[in-house]
């Protein structure tokens, strides 16, 4: 029973959305929905037949608890096994939005602001541009893209000041060493630029 996990969606799950949760070593093993902390069961169900997870070479299946819709904290039990604590609600995933775009605006650098990240790197930079215009592309909100572009913007212009005058881009701006977790004010070794690379270049002219 030990080797048996139970993974659920942490964020949460909509109300009226559907809700899936996955175990491995579980097929066709009842489950029971739970509200949490006081355990009282509200929705039961059967893990689905096993598939194999090529990535991580495991037999994995599929509990649907969509018919699950009341709003509330709880957990998935299947025998001694249960999952972590999540939540089902209306409007679940709207602090998700606020956070996400919060990240991004502390890992700015170059600007005044407190708790940032302060590394800079092309090919992570580009990869972080790309995940936020495939978001705003599949959007039909025209107020979240406008928060979005705002990051992106900020970001491609900086990536731009990394580009050499042949067209080719310099792959990131750090110290020689790592440096630990510090304040960006403490941070007082000089900086070095890297050279020019492909996976840089590349990922620039992508995005």
């Amino acid at each position: 029973m030990n080797d048996r996990l139970i993974f659920v969606n942490q964020i949460g799950y909509d109300s009226d959305g559907k809700k899936f949760a996955y175990a491995v070593n579980a097929a066709d093993l009842e489950f029971s929905v739970k509200t949490y902390p006081d355990r009282r069961t509200v929705f039961t169900g059967k893990f689905g037949g096993a598939l194999k997870d090529r990535l991580a070479c495991e037999d994995v299946s599929c509990a649907d608890f969509s018919g699950l819709r009341t709003a509330g904290r709880f957990v998935i039990e299947c025998g001694e096994i249960e999952s972590v604590p999540f939540e089902i609600g209306k409007k679940i995933y709207r602090n998700i939005y606020h956070s996400l775009l919060n990240y991004f605006y502390l890992s700015r650098c170059g600007t005044e602001i407190h708790d940032r990240d302060f590394g800079r790197y092309i090919v992570a930079g580009a990869k972080t541009v790309m995940d936020l215009l495939l978001a705003c592309g599949n959007s039909d909100s025209g107020f979240l893209c406008q928060d979005i572009l705002a990051e992106v913007r900020f970001e491609l212009e900086w990536m731009l000041r990394m580009q050499r005058g042949d067209g080719a881009v310099y792959h990131k701006i750090s110290c020689f060493r790592f440096c630990g977790f510090i304040e960006p004010q403490d941070e007082h070794d000089p900086l070095v630029i890297a050279p020019v690379s492909t996976a840089a270049t590349a990922d620039f002219a992508a995005v």
